[in-house]
């Protein structure tokens, strides 16, 4: 059993075998890339680790928003 709950079953899966193009995001701004790090500042610019949690969080949910 995958799930404690009941009715939230597991169904084995694979991957399918349809060619798809390449995703493409024209709306980044940034540099291609499949990977990217964000950083918080530095140097007199630390936040408590409460606040990077939030900025951490609020730029994630951002860039899910932005992919949508």
């Amino acid at each position: 059993r995958a799930f404690v709950l009941d009715g939230l079953d597991y169904y084995a899966v694979r991957a399918g075998t349809r060619v798809r193009a390449p995703f493409v995001d024209d709306t980044d701004p940034g540099p291609a890339g499949d990977f990217r790090i964000w950083t918080l500042p530095g140097g007199d610019a630390t936040l408590l680790k409460r606040d990077a949690q939030a900025q951490a969080a609020q730029a994630c949910a951002a860039e899910i928003a932005r992919l949508m």
